[in-house]
């Protein structure tokens, strides 16, 4: 008889003990956590994620007077649009950063823009999420960051470049390998690394790439999926896709075409608009209930910001970018501070649904995960749409005769 009643309460303790495992994610062993979100199931109410990468602008250049961030409000006023470019390839990247002193930005990239130039922009920081923490993945231009964006590593890729692999097999270009030796070398810029998009395949969630200029399709330098031509379209198709109902759980988003990227010597007013028109259509649709939008622009585009960027790897991280994550989840007002870069945007769709991760920047526990953005018990916020601003594509800044010579 006695021993059946410690039989009985031996099971008990089992049974107990499984449930509690199962219950506490801590005291789960090995993968136990999958057990309770299979590979393609949410862990979230985000089923949908739309990544916006913009152009060329750094925090201080946007945010640096934006209330309670870390920015430097003592720029000068930009003018908009820009007279031209600035210089921000890799070179130019390593020198403005100077081993930390942050004093090597080019004279013209000392100023900064201020609420009235970017309002729709500022609304979306006030209102939701933003970052003043924020860093892009690699010192360096355009494309290496794209790259991180969907791989969290750049296969070796070190400049901006528009040859990818549909090129020769002979085409080389500079190269950096983030842990050091062998570094710098050449390699043909067709990278078989894995990337989220392989893995979001893989697990039956379905991913699309909008994008439409060579040097920031990332998929085109990514060997296993370069073909992948039905999820590779333009941009313009996005709002089309959300509006006929046929938005992909996951969304990948770079403007094409001269005029609406953010990129100098544009007039803002048309980035804006191509990002207000994407945020508008998602929120004047049923997967804004559960979606999270993730804007941020791709590399500092010679403008200053007087924040160290951290040093993670032989590569990066580089200087300091905007994000702002819109969301009905998102908290309201929120600026974070925790560190992020490209890469965590990997990491929140590994986590979010439950797919492996990368074991690149997204496995280092400095890379945030983003989800410090997200209140999931909040009451779900209402749209808040934004008008188009009004403005000539054709604003240019006067220029003096100075006789065809270039001030």
């Amino acid at each position: 008889m006695k021993l059946r009643r410690w039989s009985s309460i031996l099971l008990l303790v089992v049974v107990l003990g499984v449930a509690t495992w199962r219950m506490v994610p801590g005291l789960m062993p090995g993968n136990a956590s999958a057990n309770l979100h299979p590979k393609g199931s949410t862990s979230t109410p985000i089923k949908n994620v739309v990544v916006i990468m913009m152009e060329n602008h750094t925090f201080d250049n946007f945010f640096g007077t934006f209330p309670n961030a870390n920015g430097d409000p003592n720029l000068g006023q930009a003018t908009n649009p820009l007279h031209n470019d600035l210089g921000h390839g890799t070179a130019e990247t390593i020198t403005a950063i100077d081993g930390g002193k942050m004093d090597g930005f080019p004279s013209r990239g000392y100023i900064q823009y201020t609420k009235s130039d970017i309002p729709n922009y500022w609304f979306y920081a006030q209102h939701y999420g933003l970052s003043d923490n924020f860093f892009t993945s690699m010192a360096a231009g355009s494309t290496p960051n794209h790259l991180a964006m969907v791989a969290a590593q750049t296969g070796g890729l070190y400049d901006t470049l528009s040859q990818d692999c549909v090129f020769p097999a002979n085409s080389q270009t500079y190269s950096e390998n983030a842990q050091g030796a062998p570094s710098p070398y050449w390699s043909f810029p067709c990278y078989n690394i894995n990337s989220i998009p392989q893995e979001l395949s893989q697990a039956g969630i379905s991913w699309k790439y909008y994008g439409g200029a060579p040097i920031w399709d990332a998929p085109q330098f990514i060997k296993p999926i370069v073909n992948s031509k039905n999820n590779i379209i333009n941009p313009n198709q996005f709002v089309k896709d959300v509006q006929a109902n046929k938005m992909a759980k996951v969304s990948w988003i770079t403007p094409a075409g001269n005029g609406i990227t953010d990129h100098p010597p544009a007039a803002l007013q048309g980035g804006e608009n191509f990002v207000t028109g994407i945020i508008n259509a998602v929120m004047n649709s049923s997967y804004w209930s559960s979606t999270a939008i993730f804007l941020t622009w791709d590399d500092w585009g010679g403008f200053y910001d007087h924040v160290v960027p951290p040093i993670v790897d032989n590569i990066g991280l580089g200087p300091r970018v905007p994000l702002i994550v819109i969301s009905p989840y998102a908290k309201q007002g929120y600026i974070s501070h925790i560190q992020g870069e490209f890469s965590s945007f990997p990491k929140f769709i590994e986590e979010n649904y439950n797919i492996p991760s990368l074991g690149q920047r997204d496995a280092l526990s400095s890379t945030s995960d983003l989800m410090d953005f997200f209140d999931f018990n909040q009451q779900p916020t209402a749209p808040l749409t934004q008008p188009l601003i009004n403005y000539s594509a054709a604003l240019k800044v006067p220029t003096l005769n100075t006789g065809g010579k270039t001030l």
